[in-house]
């Protein structure tokens, strides 16, 4: 049933939970006039959110009103949406990652010599395995005394090194 307020259904939510496995929270919709004969609708909510999955909503419920109610990774990039769009059945709500921002990181060198694993990895073109193997490297030898020291460490020749330069400081 829906209350004036309108409901949500999650499944495996860690709220109150009722018997057939799935949770109702209740969407504030003190703005505006709920639609009290309005049905359900199934969508599915995928992409950076912490619980992807089907979800149970008012028919009338907005991708905003559900979003608020979903835990979203911090990757979460709702610029691509239209958060006052009406979901319809069997709609998929793909909430995408934001992506790397190159002029921040042109802005914003990480340090060879003294970056984490994260910061490394943020960097394109580094991923888990290379920052592994750069810190292994660093650990092992001592700090960098130049960028083009890179090449010593596996996987990282010419090419590689020329993309990761503007990204990367001493």
């Amino acid at each position: 049933m829906i209350s004036s307020l309108g409901l949500l259904t999650i499944p495996f939510y860690n709220g109150s939970v009722n018997s057939d496995k799935t949770a109702v929270l209740i969407l504030d919709r003190s703005e505006r006039q709920p639609n009290l004969n309005a049905a359900t609708v199934t969508i599915h909510i995928a992409g950076e959110v912490v619980a992807p999955g089907v979800y149970e909503v008012p028919a009338d419920a907005t991708v905003a009103e559900i979003l608020a109610h979903v835990k979203l990774t911090p990757h979460a990039n709702l610029n691509t949406l239209n958060l006052s769009s009406v979901v319809q059945e069997n709609d998929r709500l793909m909430i995408k990652a934001k992506k790397h921002s190159r002029s921040a990181a042109l802005r914003n060198p990480i340090s060879i010599n003294h970056g984490s694993r994260a910061a490394l990895i943020s960097v394109p073109g580094i991923g888990p395995k290379m920052a592994d193997r750069i810190i292994a490297h660093r650990n092992k030898n001592g700090l960098f005394t130049a960028i083009v020291e890179l090449k010593k460490v596996n996987g990282i020749g010419e090419k590689t090194l020329s993309r990761l330069r503007p990204y990367l400081s001493l």
